[in-house]
């Protein structure tokens, strides 16, 4: 029988792919009268898309998948580290990328769709080891880390000019 979680995961898959349908179904017209193939990036972000033992899995590529399927292009979908998938949706090499944040620099090269899912960010740490972090001062003297040109990693980097002794290290 399925978790409580998977229940959840499976009901905002629903959820997600009608909003997804929606979505490019007003791009429609654009996708159906140009004759080609649409090469779609996403990075290791589970539980949205991931690859596992070769096969890609997660909301967003199964949404991204239908949405191709019912509009009748094909469609390819390959995980890349960001920082890869933002250069080549930068320089046109890929048509786009999937489960990014919205943010101003990636405005100033892409056109981004209505949110699908909204998330919050927050920084972890190891349970019973350190002091408790309810402020962001309290960051004081730890380094944190981060997907490298991720909207999490400039948060986290903005963060740095109001703590002390804080640091990120991207991967």
């Amino acid at each position: 029988a399925p978790t409580e979680l998977e229940k959840r995961m499976l009901k905002l898959q629903r959820i997600l792919f009608k909003i997804s349908i929606f979505i490019f179904s007003l791009c429609g017209v654009a996708f159906s009268a140009q004759a080609k193939d649409y090469k779609f990036y996403g990075q290791d972000y589970p539980p949205y898309n991931w690859e596992e033992n070769g096969k890609l899995k997660g909301a967003m590529v199964e949404i991204v998948t239908k949405a191709c399927e019912k509009m009748k292009v094909n469609c390819s979908i390959e995980i890349v580290p960001l920082k890869r998938g933002l250069n080549s949706l930068e320089n046109g090499t890929v048509d786009a990328v999937i489960s990014l944040f919205k943010n101003p620099e990636r405005d100033s090269y892409s056109i981004s769709s209505v949110p699908i899912i909204t998330t919050k960010m927050s920084y972890f740490r190891v349970k019973n080891k350190f002091k408790k972090i309810e402020k962001l001062e309290d960051l004081k003297g730890y380094t944190a880390g981060a997907v490298m040109s991720s909207t999490s990693s400039k948060l986290a980097k903005s963060h740095m000019d109001i703590i002390s002794h804080f640091s990120v290290v991207e991967e």
